[in-house]
């Protein structure tokens, strides 16, 4: 009982003294990361050092700032704030030490509080760690450089003409609207497809290659028996036009009134 009374502090100490090494141990992992991520932010976004002239490139600082100090608030260590900014190594040696290839470093320091007294009467206070991380510049963003050319324009194929009838059209000896009465009122509706790519940019409506109308959507229009009494046609042609293009479709309209 006595041995175990004399060896109890040292036991104690001992576990305090491996309760410090945890959390320095602990603090080193936690720097190790947050310099590697700091690291790899400063070779993406390069162009944000020695100076922000841009709000794009103040976004970046900030962002590199950001990363760092939430890596670093589980290590329960001092740090100064700002953060030191990256260093670049102009590798290849062309006077601009931020080209793909070259490096960007990140040195980050901390300093622990220990609650030892013996480990800290021995250390001389509190402990400072430091990590450093170097990264290639591999996705630097380069400001200034104009936004790229729009895709050329979709390929498109030449208008297709097409429109309906009321009445009716029947098939019957070719493809006609017949009528009994005089005048005979027929209306015309364009379906002519006009893609938002390729649209249609003119529309003409003839009657017997006569210009009647020019309206997109739809003609009415009168026919009559100019033969008084026998069977009268007329050709009505819709014609469309777009920057690929002009196509025609037509139809007979008889009159037999």
């Amino acid at each position: 009982m006595v041995e175990f009374a004399l060896v109890l502090p040292l036991l104690a100490l001992l576990l305090v003294m491996a309760l410090d090494f945890g959390r320095v141990f602990f603090g080193w992992v936690a720097l190790q990361n947050a310099a590697r991520i700091g690291a790899d932010r400063a070779s993406q976004t390069a162009a944000a050092w020695p100076t922000a002239d841009g709000g794009k490139e103040i976004s970046w600082r900030a962002d590199y700032e950001a990363f760092i100090t939430s890596d670093l608030r589980a290590a329960n260590c001092d740090y100064p704030t700002p953060h030191p900014d990256p260093t670049f190594t102009d590798v290849d040696g062309n006077g601009d030490d931020k080209d793909f290839g070259d490096l960007a470093t990140v040195h980050l320091e901390c300093s622990f509080d220990l609650i030892t007294p013996l480990a800290e009467g021995i250390l001389g206070g509190s402990i400072t760690l430091a990590a450093e991380s170097t990264f290639a510049i591999n996705g630097m963003i380069v400001v200034g450089v104009p936004d790229p050319p729009p895709p050329p324009p979709e390929a498109c194929d030449a208008p297709v003409a097409s429109f309906d009838t009321l009445p009716v059209a029947n098939g019957g000896g070719g493809s006609r609207v017949q009528g009994n009465v005089s005048p005979f009122l027929v209306t015309f509706t364009n379906t002519t497809p006009s893609p938002e790519a390729c649209p249609i940019t003119g529309y003409l409506w003839k009657v017997d290659g006569n210009p009647v109308g020019t309206d997109p959507v739809l003609l009415l229009h009168p026919f009559t028996d100019s033969a008084g009494g026998g069977p009268t046609n007329y050709t009505v042609t819709l014609t469309v036009t777009s920057d690929d293009g002009t196509d025609d479709a037509s139809i007979i309209v008889r009159v037999t009134a």
